[in-house]
């Protein structure tokens, strides 16, 4: 492999992590929704521990990414 495809490989991969870490965090203070494609999923903290919902939705054939955060009241 070249230098040029293994930074943008190991850059891809950094920005996942930190992306997930970020939804994990997110989702331990309150529900986290993506709505990607015909997809969406919500994922939030239960008494068990995380819990996620994948459940498909409909929408014309150029659907968008959504992303929403609702935190949770104390």
């Amino acid at each position: 492999m070249t230098t040029d495809l293994r930074i943008r490989l190991i850059s891809a991969a950094a920005v996942l992590a930190v992306g997930l870490s970020a939804t994990l965090a997110a989702a331990e203070m309150g529900v986290v929704r993506l709505g990607a494609g015909d997809m969406k999923i919500e994922l939030g903290k239960s008494r068990q521990g995380l819990k996620m919902n994948v459940i498909g939705r409909t929408c014309p054939p150029s659907c968008g990414v959504d992303i929403a955060w609702r935190p949770l009241a104390r």
